[in-house]
């Protein structure tokens, strides 16, 4: 293990060749073990049990949070970015991206936890006898994750298509009826048992302005497989999450602003043009209301 101290100076060297190339430098982990650019894992455990780890192999970045049984995994290559959420190790939900945000967030942002040997010695001889750790692998399958995100969206494609898409294929958070993809209460006023919690969820879901997933609206298409709801509903799910500071309500806002990472928008005037004549010359400008996506903020 490294202190942190450490893992910042790895950091600095880290950007440093990212805008020297042509510099070559070894840097030696573990006392023995040589590795080609800049290579580690840090580790981070929260008090609440949210566990995250930060690879950084090769020319890709990856990281992955763990809440309980939900997962995200990130990795980027620095122009695009992978994001993929599991629920008891099952993909339910991916997207491919070029965010720019996201992608500056989790490369520039330096590891916060403990440093680690990112490579372990292998039996097999491969490789010169290293590996990469198991909790690191991800990283390393980055175009089979891409393949699976595909068939993922393909398949969900053809459910919503089909209308075989069923209330038991949307997850709910355990204790609630709203607090998800999905809702399981027959009416607005029954909630779960964690009902201060589940209040805020219900409130979220009644937002006034939404896109559904893989639809138009707002002349913005949404083609995360999730509800976007408009910024001001999402500060105040935020704001009432807070203000309920129960177990249950901090693992909700972590979840939705912290792991998925939820987009939401903002309504933005564009000019447009409202009356053409026959040979396609403008004769009457207006202006349209048009969603803009935004990075949610964090909890």
């Amino acid at each position: 293990m490294f202190p942190l101290a450490i893992c910042k100076v790895f950091v600095i060297i880290y950007i440093f060749l990212i805008n020297f190339p042509a510099i070559q430098v070894d840097i030696s982990v573990g006392g023995n073990q040589s590795l080609e650019g800049f290579n580690h894992i840090s580790k981070t455990t929260l008090s609440d049990g949210e566990v995250s780890i930060k690879v950084r192999w090769n020319n890709l970045t990856g990281m992955e949070t763990k809440i309980q049984n939900y997962r995200l995994q990130q990795i980027t290559n620095g122009h695009d970015i992978l994001q993929l959420w599991y629920i008891d190790d099952q993909l339910v939900d991916c997207e491919f991206s070029e965010d720019p945000e996201t992608i500056k967030r989790l490369t520039v942002d330096p590891p916060n936890g403990t440093c680690h040997e990112l490579f372990s010695n292998s039996r097999d001889g491969g490789n010169g006898g290293l590996q990469l750790q198991p909790e690191a692998m991800f990283v390393s399958q980055r175009n089979f994750l891409i393949n699976q995100c595909d068939q993922l969206h393909t398949l969900i494609r053809r459910r919503l298509k089909s209308k075989r898409w069923k209330r038991a294929d949307l997850m709910t958070f355990p204790g609630t009826n709203w607090c998800g993809k999905g809702t399981t209460s027959d009416h607005f006023k029954q909630l779960g048992r964690r009902s201060s919690t589940d209040r805020c969820c219900r409130d979220h879901d009644h937002c006034k302005y939404t896109i559904l997933p893989l639809t138009r609206k707002y002349h913005l298409f949404n083609y995360r497989l999730y509800v976007i709801s408009h910024c001001d509903c999402d500060e105040r799910f935020r704001s009432c999450l807070r203000i309920s500071n129960t177990g249950s309500s901090n693992l909700v806002g972590k979840m939705f602003f912290n792991v998925v990472q939820t987009k939401c928008f903002v309504f933005k005037k564009e000019p447009t043009c409202k009356k053409r004549s026959w040979w396609g010359k403008c004769l009457k400008f207006g202006k349209i209301r048009k969603a803009i996506v935004r990075n949610g903020l964090s909890f």
